[in-house]
């Protein structure tokens, strides 16, 4: 059973390192900033982050292994500027999860700030961001806005919480009791607009390497604390061929034909993800604000591992796809009956 699969390295935490509450006075922020052939754009974001109207007290550049000048350029900035670099330059390959888990330890702000190579920041994210933290002491992070730019910097015409779908309402559950249900749906917290309490870094690591960061980092601090999502505009959010995840518009008709290619592979991923999530809370279940939340993560664990069974197991596609229709898990995790359906006429 996958879900049986437990991480060994998903330790309990000790409890005393948990956040109670947020420090006094003005906090600190780091920016964690990975890099990987990011010559091109590099310059443009790390001027946006200079620019700040509040000045990060350090920012932590980790490159993974470029084979383009990008360190050099960012040796060129940081020798320009009186806000402190750390430049770590990897010798192989970490991967985005592991270059940003490496970023991550190496901050020494309060609040950290996660920045891909290829944005642009507006000149009061972390100012605003950090007020938001501020006004809300229990919160462990808070989320903003993006518009999604091309490769060239010009608006696509659409932003990323349109392309999430999240509407006021899902913006309610994501900052109220309901957002770890939400949270199983989708990443709705992109690293790029995210600032997080550094004291929250036992409880949330180590990153499975099954998954991208920013999604690991927000459903495990939406699983302790809250979230303050903040409905402003705050980052250009570039979008080009060369990187490594980003967005982008499908129809209802393009997500059915995609979800048909999937095949039992994908499925297999996704359900040891969930498992690895699954695992690594059931592991800080008294840390959790509500140990039921444990629920929704074991559920799409299932559902995902369910699909991967219909698609080695011919015999039990009925059952299978009548249980999980039965419990509302395809219109909940899919696209409701149409999934269904693609589920039943799959082979392999």
């Amino acid at each position: 059973m996958i879900l049986r699969q437990i991480n060994p390295a998903y330790k309990l935490a000790n409890r005393n390192d948990q956040c109670d509450a947020a420090s006094m006075g003005d906090p600190s922020v780091s920016v964690a900033l990975c890099t990987f052939n990011g010559a091109r754009w590099i310059t443009e974001q790390l001027q946006s982050i200079l620019g700040q109207t509040r000045k990060p007290c350090q920012i932590v550049v980790c490159d993974d292994a470029s084979t383009d000048d990008t360190v050099g350029i960012v040796r060129q900035i940081a020798a320009l500027t009186p806000v402190p670099f750390h430049i770590q330059v990897n010798p192989r390959n970490l991967g985005i999860a592991g270059n940003f888990q490496q970023a991550l330890s190496l901050c020494r702000g309060e609040l950290i700030a996660l920045s891909d190579q290829d944005d642009v920041w507006r000149p009061e994210k972390l100012e605003v961001l950090a007020n938001a933290l501020q006004a809300q002491p229990a919160a462990a992070y808070a989320i903003c806005n993006a518009r999604l730019v091309d490769w060239q910097g010009t608006p696509m015409g659409y932003d990323l919480w349109d392309l999430h779908q999240l509407t006021p309402q899902r913006e309610a559950a994501l900052a109220g009791d309901d957002s770890m249900e939400l949270l199983t749906l989708a990443n709705f917290a992109t690293g790029a607009t995210m600032l997080f309490r550094r004291c929250w870094l036992p409880q949330i690591l180590p990153v499975s390497p099954n998954w991208i960061h920013d999604g690991w980092i927000s459903l495990m601090l939406s699983a302790f604390a809250r979230c303050v999502p903040v409905r402003r505009t705050l980052v250009d959010y570039r979008q080009h061929p060369g990187q490594k995840v980003g967005a982008c518009r499908r129809s209802e008709l393009r997500k059915l034909v995609w979800q048909r290619v999937m095949n039992r592979e994908f499925y297999q991923r996704e359900s040891i993800r969930w498992a690895d999530a699954y695992a690594f809370l059931s592991a800080r279940r008294s840390l959790m604000r509500r140990e039921s939340d444990l629920t929704w993560v074991r559920r799409r664990a299932m559902f995902d591992r369910d699909r991967y069974e219909l698609r080695t197991a011919g015999e039990l596609r009925w059952p299978l796809v009548a249980d999980h229709a039965l419990a509302g898990d395809y219109h909940r995790y899919g696209l409701g009956w149409l999934s269904a359906g693609v589920d039943l006429m799959i082979h392999g």
